[in-house]
């Protein structure tokens, strides 16, 4: 399980575009943090990731389930309707979250980067 959480963590930070050491100074966790999960992480560390990312979902970053996002849960309807403006900025957030999540199996299989238009930013 600790092993999902870190791989989900490590697919929030691809999706920020920041690095592990930065996110833990943002969240005022411990240098070394999240290499060093290895039975779960403690509530006060989910504390201060909630504090320091309230758009994250705990629930996903926890369990799995959901979207890595709670603003994705409001653009899937559960939380009323967005302008189109505000919709296109969530499927552009999902796409990059899905490239991330995309770029980190293909790291765990040994398999190269994607050449062509698939690997261009949108």
């Amino acid at each position: 399980m600790s092993d999902n959480i870190k791989y989900r963590i490590t697919s929030f930070l691809n999706y920020l575009k920041i690095g592990q050491g930065k996110f833990e100074e943002i969240c005022g966790i411990s240098n070394g943090t999240v290499n060093n999960i290895k039975r779960g992480i403690s509530s006060p560390n989910l504390a201060k990731i909630s504090n320091a990312y309230p758009d994250l979902s705990l629930e996903w970053l926890i369990t799995g389930k959901g979207n890595m996002l709670k603003s994705v849960d409001k653009y899937s309807g559960k939380d009323g309707d967005k302008s189109s403006n505000e919709e296109i900025e969530q499927l552009k957030a999902e796409i990059n979250m899905l490239r991330g999540e995309n770029r980190i199996l293909r790291e765990l299989h040994g398999l190269g980067e994607r050449k062509g238009k698939d690997s261009a930013s949108a």
